[in-house]
């Protein structure tokens, strides 16, 4: 399930379930696959990750945190 289909299923559920939080894994399964590179221990450290995966997967994924992500904020 992709991110944003993630966040509207858990929105969309959110009653029906029996938690006090809902996490959406993210990437974890694509860097444990080795099919995307986590980016360098540099970027790590200066929390930048999200940026670099931004700047190297642009066309995938700028809808995603330019356009969703503030918006998913809001919703919340």
């Amino acid at each position: 399930m992709t991110a944003s289909k993630q966040e509207k299923w858990s929105k969309d559920n959110e009653h029906q379930l029996e938690t006090k939080s809902i996490r959406a894994i993210g990437a974890v399964f694509d860097f444990c696959a080795g099919s995307v590179e986590i980016p360098s221990q540099f970027w790590i450290r200066l929390k930048l990750e999200l940026f670099i995966r931004l700047v190297e997967e642009t066309q995938r994924i700028w809808r995603r945190y330019l356009y969703y992500g503030p918006f998913f904020c809001i919703w919340y």
